[in-house]
């Protein structure tokens, strides 16, 4: 993978929306949805990602870390 950029920088986003009325499936309640927001930077290119999840700190700790340690590219498909 020489010759190939590293990833130089990963930033991260938390919103919660709340919903029009409460909403249930018939194991949880809630008010709200929570989207969490990824881009990764890797020399001219920035990918965009984003989930449903309850914290943004897995993606600004645990994934930044994780790739930007790596110095290396790697493929998500």
């Amino acid at each position: 993978m020489s010759g190939l950029p590293a990833v130089e920088r990963v930033d991260s986003a938390v919103h919660t929306v709340p919903t029009d009325s409460p909403e249930a499936d018939g194991t949880a309640a809630w008010d709200s949805t929570t989207r969490v927001l990824v881009t990764v930077r890797c020399g001219d290119v920035t990918g965009l990602g984003n989930t449903h999840a309850p914290a943004a700190w897995t993606v600004s700790d645990l994934l930044a870390r994780t790739v930007t340690e790596q110095g290396r590219p790697f493929r998500i498909s």
